[in-house]
């Protein structure tokens, strides 16, 4: 679902529950909602390239999610919750507003790879 255009995240998806894998990079700016956190058995999720500015303090529940790509956005805020995403490998959010990381990703025993710039 990359490079469609979408303007608002089409909310149907977060009934999917045993999505394993949610591309949706390349769209327009769109809020993602606090439904997310319904995809409980998603392990890959790619929303880089789309102008987001808020992550909602539910990403913590997707406790199967393994890669979380978001670079190349507007974010200027991690939530805490992301901490406690124990199965998480890999993390990318260079080129986005970030001033801070929360500290709860750096005790993050599973993630091998941060990509901040």
């Amino acid at each position: 679902m990359d490079v469609n255009k979408f303007k608002i995240f089409p909310e149907s998806i977060t009934e999917l529950n045993n999505l394993k894998y949610l591309g949706l990079g390349v769209n327009k700016n769109f809020d993602i909602p606090e439904s997310i956190k319904n995809l409980r058995n998603l392990r890959i999720l790619v929303l880089n390239h789309n102008s987001n500015s808020r992550l909602p303090e539910t990403f913590g529940n997707l406790k199967s999610l393994d890669f979380l790509h978001l670079e190349n956005n507007k974010i200027d805020f991690i939530p805490e919750s992301l901490g406690k995403l124990n199965s998480l490998k890999e993390l990318e959010v260079q080129s986005n507003k970030l001033l801070s990381l929360p500290e709860s990703l750096f005790k993050l025993k599973s993630l091998k790879k941060l990509s901040k710039y």
